[in-house]
């Protein structure tokens, strides 16, 4: 008996960038808004998570395939660039502030220091 093959399927989001991608052995149970893209055999297709892409499927918190005529493609360097400028600025750590708080006390003091207090 022959195994049957193993299918490798995305899921994107409105850009067709790739969000998640799934072989056979890890497949959701409802593909419904996923897109099968392959299909064969071993670890490649069974287990893409790990084994279809030659780099990750995020860089950092940016993704990095986009899926264009039903190929897997990567995105361009100015694409993700794009996408990492839009992401939110982080809000300031506790560290930040009590920097700040800081410079704004050397502040004071060299002012204080000067004369140049009133």
């Amino acid at each position: 008996m022959q195994t049957p093959k193993s299918r490798v399927y995305v899921l994107c989001d409105s850009e067709s960038r790739v969000l998640r991608l799934e072989g056979e052995y890890s497949l959701p149970a409802d593909l419904t808004g996923w897109t099968k893209i392959d299909e064969g055999y071993g670890d490649r297709f069974s287990l893409a998570q790990s084994h279809y892409l030659d780099k990750p499927l995020y860089d950092g918190a940016i993704l990095r395939y986009k899926l264009v005529d039903s190929v897997l493609v990567e995105r361009t360097a100015e694409e993700i660039e794009a996408d990492k400028a839009a992401l939110p600025k982080p809000e300031p750590t506790a560290e930040d502030d009590t920097n700040a708080m800081m410079v704004d006390h050397e502040y004071r003091l060299t002012l204080l220091e000067l004369g140049l207090n009133e």
